[in-house]
């Protein structure tokens, strides 16, 4: 397949997805991967003509914070917009484009999907290049994904209602959300693809966490707005305004593999030791366990070397995500850093 690649449609994204997954079937992979006319987020907002409503403009600030921090992570390995320059910045500026005298509004992607393509050729080549831009691609931009954000926040929500409210209500609440159409049996099969590719990959794993954050703004601003259409899936004002009261987030389980400086080891804790982390590049702090007891003799020695040498380890951490938040984090392998990328 040498030469360039484009995909003009999230039904090219999937298929193309599809045949990096089997390393090209054999095939050369593209010099080039291009985007023409996708991705892109396109809204339809009932009863309303006039310009962007103060919570539907937040929604697509966030959507434009969400693809910085991707950017990030791509290029410099940690989602921290701080890392960006202006002038990338300016690169991945998303232009919201309102149709005259109507509620249309549509934010094209192509342009940061090439960036992406930027961003991460210096890390890895061939056909892991063409499966991580399309899954960010697919993640920010595809109808299915947010399909199953839309199915996943509402499954979260009948089971908050069936613990604590009364029938009737929980009834109601369901009722609400039945309106949500549902994955049929070829997108649920795409979404499990793009979940097992997540699963391999931190950068995917962080563009999904940033989008979720986005699509759960732009629920709320949907809400607000009486009902609206995302890409072709209607969400109206009711369903929104029930997947808005979610307390819980839908959790995430991803796999993180960065450098920490090991601020101290916690022995008093009654589940198991907790080490206190914090990040060499972003400089972000975390407290994590460990595993089991037969892995964990090894990985405390390599930590506790660490913090007595005062020096960085490379670690590997499984963390549940709420959200952007990391709300369980497991260390599951630790390395000695080189002594050369202290």
């Amino acid at each position: 397949m040498a030469g360039t690649m484009v995909v003009r449609s999230e039904e090219d994204a999937w298929d193309f997805l599809a045949i990096a997954m089997q390393a090209g079937q054999g095939q050369e992979p593209p010099a080039v991967l291009d985007f023409q006319g996708w991705p892109a987020v396109r809204i339809h907002i009932e009863g309303r003509h006039s310009a962007i409503a103060p919570p539907m403009m937040e929604a697509f600030l966030t959507l434009q914070e969400g693809i910085y921090r991707t950017q990030a992570q791509l290029r410099y390995g940690v989602p921290d917009i701080r890392r960006l320059t202006d002038e990338e910045k300016q690169k991945l500026q998303i232009e919201v484009v309102v149709k005259a005298g109507s509620s249309d509004y549509a934010a094209a992607l192509e342009n940061v999907g090439k960036h992406f393509v930027d961003a991460v050729r210096d890390k890895v080549n061939g056909w892991h290049i063409v499966a991580t831009v399309l899954g960010c691609a697919l993640i920010y931009g595809g109808a299915t994904t947010y399909k199953d954000y839309l199915n996943n926040v509402a499954e979260v929500r009948k089971l908050e209602v069936s613990a604590e409210q009364a029938k009737a209500n929980a009834d109601q609440v369901k009722a609400n959300l039945a309106t949500i159409e549902a994955l049929s049996d070829k997108e649920t099969e795409r979404t499990k693809l793009l979940a097992a590719i997540v699963s391999k990959s931190q950068d995917l794993q962080a563009a999904q966490v940033a989008a979720d954050n986005a699509r759960e703004v732009l629920v709320k601003a949907i809400a607000v707005e009486g009902g609206a259409t995302v890409n072709g899936t209607h969400v109206d004002a009711a369903a929104a305004a029930e997947l808005q009261r979610t307390t819980r987030k839908p959790r995430r389980t991803i796999e993180i593999r960065e450098a920490y400086r090991i601020e101290k080891v916690d022995t008093t804790a009654q589940d198991g030791f907790r080490v206190h982390l914090q990040n060499v590049a972003s400089r972000k702090k975390l407290v994590a366990g460990l595993q089991d007891a037969i892995v964990s003799n090894e990985i405390m020695t390599v930590i506790q070397q660490a913090e007595w040498n005062k020096m960085a380890v490379n670690l590997t951490i499984e963390a549940t995500m709420a959200g952007e938040n990391i709300v369980k984090a497991i260390i599951i392998n630790a390395t000695p850093v080189p002594v050369d990328r202290k």
